[in-house]
């Protein structure tokens, strides 16, 4: 294994991407003299109040050590936490005082040896090359030969894990209790989060769409930073922890919302925190480390109560028995300038020394005084040397943090040096005779109390493991914290060659800062400190969601956590499971090619149950969603919950399930407005459901059709929706009723403003150019038939004017007869062939023609021979045609004509609705309607239809439909047993008289 501590600082390949700039100076901080490498002094071989984990000794909260507590039968001495016997996870650095012989050390070698046998394993009990070379550099001859004896007891890799731990216990758990807990409701999540969660996610979304992949991790995590801020705010404030209430979470009485918020804001800075900062002009790299130490100060803070009673205690800070709990508890949270200002407050003439043989106390004086100030002054300058108070350096492993555990080693040394040494060596043969604490109580030097103290803060910044977890409340701030001062140490080849590899690319950042060695230290220091196999480990509570969710989080296990936080709150899982599939670190479990969900159901039968996914999370959202009527901020400001739930749908993985989930909720909404038609068509559209966009269009225009006379409305709802065969059913029940009616259909004055707009214009073409812009294709299907029903309506309008134009009116009537004739080619239809007005209503058509022969005008001619020609051409191709096309002919014609003696047309609903279940493609045939008005006839002849209007053997008279025409063709043949052969015969005889006139008039 390299030694870090002998590397050429100038050829290393480790780099820091981006120094930050900002220096402090609060101390003449020079170089420290090489120390001695001579170990420290050995505890005393008797351990009392014991912080080994697993004792019945509470570590609730920051209060005094269990390594400090006095037994109720034994001496008051206090020994270190740290030391080797009492320690199941740390590895010793203590050895033997310079003037023992080698039989002593021989002797205590063995003690040692076997006191590294207690506890989790047995770590690091081979002889290893010692850390501390660079530091015996100019040593004395014999320094270095004795330092040569200690190496054998001191263990370089002060960051080793006590075990491997499982990493099956923690999701088993959670899967456990998610059999118990179902996904919450909305209840938990207020309207305005929802709302604003979803606008910071749609336009992360389309950010997604378009950034690079650089621009894009920026982007992401300002929305991470922006959610965290956004749920922040929808509380009342950030709970401060209480001296009864440190337990993991937000503490007593918080709601739900705040459970999963504390559990998702650790993710999202893990996985989308910010990696680069801004001060000033400069740019600075954020690492891990530091983002792990903000969160736990920001939401697992349990040193924030006893910091402030220290600094508040009368008449020194040093009153109060939480000062060096809190003075290694700020260290471990690097809060390094406030543990100076407290060490620099501490007067140690107010403090107790411990006498060890229970008589009175007494302060610290003379020698002892003076070695214990020299010896906190020493720490505070070496705290204010280092890269987090210099620079905020929280790049563990850089090189600046490299140089400076040797200055930390060395003082650590200086440290063991000043420690009165003991007097006779009856006294450990007495301890272990007696049962109680004795320690010979010191008459020069620094008191053994406080070395252990000032020990324990600097293995802190060695990041020795057993010092770590022994200041720790809680197995969180314990992982947490053996991954902050993780000294880069790899627990094995393997990892030493990964490791390795990462640094040696530090400077393109392709492990990002190293957040994959960071995370997987995070993974093993958790698994290893709640390994449930060991009675020594830090138990984590089995029923608490809160805590497996963070377990989970530490695990790396995201779908577990995912999963508990849904039990909290759909919004903040959903956005949580959303930004771990744009990021990277969480996907959704995908169906494999060529089978559905109900295969995948089949294959996996019997396996144990897997943890929720992203599109999973996201659909039991949008059910949530889509049940709930309104959302707002404000009566003003209120959105359906509709559209919420079609735009989280949208963002699922698998576009098969956001497509079905969008066409559930489509056919389960009632659209009865055009503004949520129109809303939902365009929503559909920018979110890329094109084709439920034109079914929310068809379903729009199939209600108002069956509900309500806005034809032009519904017209624009099925061209949009593409639907050129129910374009075309409504255009030709529009044309029937005019044929049928004789007259406009329907009134000026009846017109919904879409068909007023569409159909008013002299140039049905100008009238669709606002509707061309927004949708061309639609107007491709909307103008061909529009243009026939309003030529048909033209003719009618201009007939009924009051000054009414006859040649104006036989121009339009011409064009439409063309157009119903435009379909049959020397006697034989072409049903392929589109027409903008139907080959039903040409007899009928014709039949308008009539009136507008000469014999009818007091012989002036109104056609021209044109027209004439034209109408001629007409009148031989339908009597040339098949039976059934001539047959569907008469039956409209001879509506009209009933219409005319007074029976009323079927309603146009009823037709449209009988038209339309024949088929979407069906086409609407003026036949129907002959058809329906002909059965209710029969019905009236039979008696069953008492009502009706329909003359019976003419004794009835015209029933009188209040429309003022100019004319009417029917008025001519009131004949009840008039055909449509006799129309044709009577135009076939005037069209030849007139050409003759119009040949003889023209010289022809």
């Amino acid at each position: 294994m390299a030694n870090f501590f002998t590397a050429d600082y100038s050829s290393s390949t480790a780099s820091t991407p981006i120094v930050r700039s900002k220096t402090r100076n609060y101390y003449n901080n020079g170089t420290p003299e090489l120390a001695s490498t001579t170990p420290l002094a050995p505890p005393p071989s008797k351990v009392f109040g014991s912080s080994q984990l697993g004792t019945s000794v509470s570590k609730l909260r920051y209060a005094q050590n269990a390594r400090d507590l006095p037994s109720d039968d034994q001496g008051a001495g206090r020994t270190a936490g740290s030391g080797t016997q009492g320690n199941t996870f740390g590895l010793s650095t203590d050895s033997y005082d310079e003037d023992m012989d080698e039989d002593e050390i021989s002797e205590d070698e063995d003690y040692t040896q076997q006191s590294q046998d207690f506890g989790f394993h047995n770590m690091g009990t081979a002889n290893v090359p010692s850390l501390m070379k660079f530091s015996t550099v100019n040593q004395p001859q014999q320094q270095l030969t004795q330092s040569r004896h200690r190496s054998s007891i001191r263990m370089p890799q002060y960051s080793t894990l006590p075990s491997k731990g499982n990493d099956s216990y923690v999701p088993g758990l959670a899967r456990d209790l998610r059999k118990r807990y179902p996904p919450a409701t909305l209840d938990n999540d207020s309207d305005a989060m929802i709302l604003q969660t979803e606008q910071i996610l749609r336009s992360l979304q389309e950010d997604f769409e378009d950034a690079d992949d650089n621009m894009f991790e920026a982007r992401l995590a300002s929305s991470a930073k922006e959610l965290e801020q956004l749920w922040e705010g929808t509380t009342t404030q950030r709970r401060k922890r209480t001296d009864e209430d440190l337990a993991i979470g937000p503490g007593h009485g918080a709601t739900e919302f705040e459970n999963a918020r504390f559990v998702a804001i650790l993710i999202l800075r893990l996985y989308n925190g910010k990696r680069i900062g801004q001060e000033g002009d400069q740019e600075y790299a954020i690492y891990l480390p530091e983002i792990l130490l903000n969160w736990l100060n920001d939401y697992h803070n349990t040193l924030h109560y006893s910091y402030g009673r220290v600094k508040a205690a009368q008449p020194n800070v040093l009153s109060d028995e939480f000062f060096w709990d809190v003075i290694e508890g700020l260290v471990a949270r690097a809060k390094h300038e406030e543990a100076m200002e407290l060490l620099a407050d501490a007067d140690f003439s107010y403090a107790k020394k411990d006498t060890g043989m229970r008589l009175q106390d007494a302060n610290y004086s003379g020698i002892q005084l003076q070695s214990i100030q020299k010896a906190v002054l020493k720490l505070r300058q070496v705290l204010n040397i280092g890269p987090i108070v210099q620079s905020s350096d929280f790049d563990m492993n850089g090189p600046d943090w490299v140089a400076y555990r040797t200055e930390v080693e060395q003082a650590l040394a200086e440290l063991g040096e000043m420690i009165d040494p003991y007097e006779d060596d009856e006294l450990l043969e007495a301890e272990a005779e007696d049962n109680f604490a004795v320690m010979h109580p010191s008459r020069k030097g620094l008191p053994y109390e406080i070395y252990s103290r000032l020990k324990t803060v600097y293995g802190i910044l060695l990041g020795i493991t057993n010092d770590v977890v022994t200041i720790s409340n809680d197995w969180l701030e314990a992982a947490i914290l053996l991954t902050i001062w993780w000294n880069g140490e790899p627990e094995n080849k393997v990892q030493q060659w990964s490791f390795d590899v990462s640094r040696a690319h530090r400077a393109d950042q392709d492990d990002n800062l190293g957040d994959r060695s960071y995370l997987h230290r995070l993974k093993e220091s958790f698994l290893a400190i709640t390994d449930p196999s060991s009675t020594d480990s830090l138990q984590l509570n089995p029923t608490s969601r809160i805590e497996l969710g963070i377990a989970s989080v530490l695990q790396g296990d995201m779908l577990s956590a995912l999963t508990l936080i849904q039990t909290y709150s759909l919004c903040v899982a959903a956005a949580v499971a959303e930004m771990g599939s744009l990021s990277g670190w969480s996907s959704s479990k995908t169906i494999p090619q060529g089978f559905d969900a109900d295969d995948l159901m089949v294959l996996t039968m019997g396996a144990n149950e897997s943890p929720i996914s992203k599109d999973e999370t996201l659909e039991r959202y949008a059910e949530e969603l889509f049940k709930t009527s309104e959302l707002g901020t404000s009566p003003n400001s209120m959105v359906e919950g509709w559209e919420i739930a079609i735009s989280v749908a949208s963002r699922c993985d698998d576009k098969q399930l956001a497509k079905r989930l969008v066409t559930q909720f489509l056919d389960e909404l009632t659209i009865t407005t055009a503004e949520r038609a129109s809303r939902l068509s365009a929503l559909c559209g920018e979110l890329g459901f094109s084709e439920e966009s034109r079914h929310v269009s068809e379903q729009f225009g199939n209600y108002l059709v069956n509900t309500t006379t806005d034809y032009g409305t519904a017209l624009m709802c099925y061209a949009r929706s593409r639907s050129e065969g129910k374009v075309r059913q409504v255009i030709d029940l529009l044309n029937s009723y005019c044929l049928v009616q004789s007259r406009a259909y329907p009134a000026e004055q009846e017109m919904d403003l879409a068909l007023s707009r569409l159909v008013s214009a002299n140039n049905p073409k100008a009238a669709l150019q606002g509707f061309a812009n927004a949708d061309p294709e639609a107007v491709e299907v909307l103008q061909f038939y529009l243009v026939g029903y309003a030529c048909v309506r033209r003719y009618y309008t201009i007939r009924d004017s009051t000054s009414s134009n006859k040649k104006a009116a036989a121009r339009a009537l011409v064009a439409a007869i063309n157009s119903a004739a435009d379909s049959i080619y020397g006697g034989l239809y072409d049903p392929e062939r589109q027409t903008a007005i139907q080959v039903d209503g040409l007899l009928t058509l014709l039949g308008e023609a009539t009136a507008l022969i000469a014999e009818q005008n007091g012989g002036k001619r109104i056609f021209t021979s044109d027209q004439l020609y034209a109408i001629l051409a007409a009148i031989e191709d339908l009597q040339t045609v098949s039976d059934r096309v001539y047959a569907a002919t008469e039956e409209c014609f001879a509506a009209a004509l009933r219409q005319y003696h007074g029976s009323a047309p079927p309603s146009p609903h009823a037709m449209l609705k009988k038209s339309m279940s024949s088929g979407t493609n069906s086409n609407f045939s003026f036949s129907m309607m002959g058809s329906e008005m002909l059965a209710r006839s029969e019905e009236s002849l039979g008696g069953k239809s008492l009502g009706s209007a329909v003359l019976v053997g003419g004794s009835r008279e015209k029933e009188s439909d209040d429309v003022q025409r100019g004319w009417d063709w029917r008025s001519h043949f009131k004949g009840q047993n008039t055909t449509g052969a006799d129309v044709l015969r009577y135009l076939r005889l005037n069209v030849a008289q007139e050409l003759s006139m119009a040949n003889l008039e023209e010289g022809v």
